[in-house]
């Protein structure tokens, strides 16, 4: 994905006991991923892996220091974060078809403040797209929202912050 990531929508579909993850571009294209439960908590160490390695937070010696550095950037990106903006679907154009795509492996790449996570399937058929600090953040929380909806009982959490996941939509731009 060259394009910059313009918006994200996530939500449970209980007729395929998934989650759909919509990542559409500046360049309007976009792209469906199916993720199941297993891929879930696979993508969910790895989010956790990437926020403790953003500078602010390695650079901390101490746990408690660690959390509150998480804890601070988490509530500072979802303050900042566009949940109301309904996803926009209309005229966008899909590279790998409308089809959801089923990744079974995924890649991390950090890149300073923006990583790059590559999701593959079995097929050949990949999507790469770079999420800086606050999208990784918004992300997590729609992940931990499509679960809880989902009811898959994984118990996510980036932090012990008393912070409410938004309910609004599932969405991010």
């Amino acid at each position: 994905m060259a394009d910059q990531l313009q918006q994200i929508n996530c939500k449970y579909s209980p007729e395929e006991d998934r989650i759909i993850l919509e990542l559409s571009t500046s360049g309007q294209t976009a792209y469906r991923l199916w993720l199941t439960r297993r891929f879930v908590q696979l993508f969910w160490q790895i989010i956790h892996k990437s926020i403790q390695s953003k500078p602010a937070v390695a650079q901390q010696a101490e746990p408690k220091t660690k959390k509150a550095v998480m804890e601070f950037q988490e509530k500072e990106a979802l303050e900042n974060a566009d949940f109301k903006t309904d996803y926009k679907s209309m005229d966008l154009t899909y590279p790998l078809g409308e089809t959801p795509i089923l990744p079974t492996t995924i890649n991390y790449t950090p890149k300073g403040s923006v990583s790059t996570y590559t999701f593959k399937a079995q097929d050949g058929k990949a999507v790469s797209f770079n999420l800086n600090q606050q999208l990784l953040y918004s992300l997590s929380h729609m992940l931990m929202s499509a679960t809880q909806k989902a009811k898959w009982d994984l118990g996510l959490k980036l932090t012990d912050a008393d912070m409410k996941t938004p309910s609004v939509s599932s969405q991010v731009h």
